[in-house]
């Protein structure tokens, strides 16, 4: 009994002596060449004449490698009269890139151009321009972001876009080799303005502000695939040419501006170092529209990553959202690198629920090269829970009045009308939920802080056929 309390006293004893905190007289960081001291300090979350114990050595360690601006830290204490000295060994990683980014799927294909900033000033302020053109978008972007503000919790972020856009609409009850009936050009172009506080670094509030100004083009019907409708409905063939007659091929809502604000909250605490994510995201967001289009919209994210055995990830992200009167370019999409083993954007809604599980695991790092494997099931439940204004006598009634052979939902005192797609849900069905499996492969280099490719191949189980590959270069998959 004397020999167990005795070994619990040397267990306390020394835990006592390893939290022991002392005094820092001074920091020293070395090994930087470009990221500024005081950026350094800011990061690492700690300053002259604060505490500090050996427990937090590990803890400022993260930090900086979290921060994408270094690929190797070394951090320690060393006595000094009245207290310790902080060494802080940082080397940085390379901030700038030109970078030519590629993506791939069946349906989807492009490529573009990216010049990006992650380190401007030596100031931990980002920059980016991105150009791209595929198949079926065109996309110009320029962000601008200072993660804080004066060394501070404060942030903001300043950005515009522009997007040339063919909105595919595919047949909601054919999900196997799926029909796309409809494609909607639109171009879209706009701004805003982030901000938001970062209380106790992980627990943030942020707001938005932006403007679009969307305009729409006439719209294409695919003549096979509505001729192939009559299987499922003798008389949805027909409905092609009744929609034209009245002119229904214009777009689902007119041009205008829309104006829109945005508030978010909620605990950001995932990091990342080199690919291997920790940490748990939990944020919820509400936006509202005016203007030209006035809606709502609310969502929750979550993303949970546990690290195992250092370089190992399992991770378990989540999305549910709901919306009311939002315009054609707001609705939820789902489908290609957001749900795999499907096409890009072949689901729509206004009310979205998606999960996802993902195991990550390394197979071999040379030379800073990191390659890593992952296996993922993901889950999607799209539809519009929103009730059309009109319908079919047969589908329940009551008949619009314009003529259109189908549902439609009309926002704004009339001002806007969303023509919907023969066969689509207005409740909650089976055939709306959609699963997906399959692996893929990330490939890291240690000393930029993007990705540098990364490949899926993901087997619908309720889409069938041989599956979907996504590949992209330079860019987040």
């Amino acid at each position: 009994m004397l020999g167990r309390l005795a070994g619990a006293a040397i267990v306390l004893c020394g835990a006592a002596a390893v939290a022991h905190a002392d005094r820092i007289v001074r920091i020293k960081v070395t090994d930087i060449t470009k990221t500024d001291r005081n950026t350094v300090l800011a990061i690492a979350g700690f300053e002259e004449g604060s505490v500090i114990t050996e427990l937090d050595l590990e803890k400022v360690k993260q930090r900086l490698l979290a921060s994408g601006l270094f690929k190797e830290v070394k951090v320690s204490l060393e006595n000094a009269p009245g207290g310790v000295n902080l060494l802080i060994s940082a080397k940085d990683k390379i901030s700038w890139f030109i970078l030519p980014t590629f993506a791939y799927s069946e349906d989807n294909y492009g490529g573009g151009l990216a010049f990006g900033e992650t380190n401007l000033f030596g100031r931990h302020k980002r920059l980016l321009l991105y150009a791209a053109l595929s198949n079926t978008t065109g996309t110009l972007l320029a962000a601008y972001q200072d993660p804080a503000l004066g060394g501070s919790w404060f942030y903001w972020q300043l950005d515009g876009h522009y997007q040339w856009d063919k909105v595919r609409e595919y047949f909601p009850m054919r999900i196997e080799h799926p029909w796309l009936l409809r494609t909607m050009p639109l171009q879209v172009g706009g701004g805003g303005l982030n901000a938001g506080v970062r209380w106790w670094r992980k627990f943030k509030t942020e707001g938005r502000f932006g403007v679009r100004q969307a305009s729409f083009e006439e719209a294409k019907f695919h003549d096979a695939a509505w001729d192939g409708l009559a299987e499922y409905n003798s008389s949805w063939g027909n409905w092609r040419d009744s929609a034209r007659a009245q002119g229904r091929a214009s777009a689902s809502d007119p041009n205008g501006t829309n104006l829109y604000a945005r508030g978010t909250i909620g605990w950001d605490g995932r990091s990342s170092v080199h690919g291997v994510q920790d940490g748990l995201t939990l944020l919820g967001s509400y936006e509202g529209g005016f203007g030209a289009f006035a809606y709502w919209k609310a969502w929750i994210n979550f993303h949970w990553a546990l690290k195992i055995r250092k370089e190992h990830n399992f991770m378990v992200r989540a999305y549910a959202g709901i919306s009311r009167d939002v315009p054609f370019f707001e609705e939820f999409e789902s489908g290609g690198s957001g749900l795999r083993g499907y096409l890009t954007r072949q689901f729509r809604g206004d009310t979205r629920g998606f999960a996802s599980v993902e195991y990550v695991f390394p197979i071999v790092k040379l030379w800073g090269l990191h390659i890593r494997g992952l296996a993922f099931y993901d889950t999607n439940l799209s539809w519009f829970s929103q009730p059309p204004d009109c319908r079919p006598e047969s589908d329940g009634g009551p008949r619009c009045r314009d003529g259109y052979p189908y549902a439609e939902r009309i926002s704004d005192g009339g001002k806007h009308v969303r023509y919907y797609l023969p066969g689509q849900y207005f409740s909650l069905k089976l055939e709306a939920f959609n699963m997906g499996v399959g692996a893929g492969l990330r490939f890291y280099l240690k000393a930029i802080a993007m990705p540098l490719i990364g490949v899926d191949y993901g087997y619908g189980i309720e889409g069938g056929g041989w599956g979907q590959v996504y590949l992209t270069v330079g860019m987040p998959l």
